[in-house]
This record gives structure tokens, sequence and C-alpha cells, in this order.
């Protein structure tokens, strides 16, 4: 295998190391909501109850989910269905 590949597999390793850190941190931060009664982090229009509702009750919170929203653009994951059933 050439440097380049074995180069590639690491960076790929690195990288799966990353995402599971950022899926328990994700973990931890909906449990933390859960404990205060928010049922998720973010709202949708395809809620039952009333979603514009929902999303003032998280932005009056200061719950800021943007950034979140901007790095999985930025590292090229699609969110625009995130919420979506």
């Amino acid at each position: 295998m050439s440097k380049i590949e074995n180069d590639f597999e690491e960076v790929v390793k690195q990288i799966n190391v990353k995402i599971k850190e950022s899926a328990k941190l994700l973990k931890q931060a909906r449990k933390l909501g859960q404990s205060i009664g928010l049922v998720k982090l973010n709202s949708d229009r395809y809620d039952e109850d009333d979603p514009e509702e929902d999303q003032n009750k998280l932005y009056e919170a200061g719950l800021d989910i943007t950034p979140l929203f901007d790095e999985l653009d930025k590292a090229g994951w699609q969110t625009s269905s995130i919420g979506c059933r």
C-alpha cells in the first residue's frame, strides 16, 4: 500500500473518531434537553403541535442549533430534511 493510501486511511479513521465524538455530544445535549422538558432540540413544520409555537419556545429558551446546521452543511451533509419524519 502506498504512503498516500496509508495517509488517507489514517485521516478517515480520525474523521470517524470525530463523528462518533460528535454523536456522543449530541446525545448528551438531547438528554439535557429532555431533563428540562424539551422533547427534541429542533422543531419543524411537520410537528403535530403548532411548530411555530414550539420553535419560538426553543429560541426564547436561548437554544441555538444554527452552528450545528452550519457545520453539517460545510461538511457536505444536506440538512434541509433533518426535521422530516
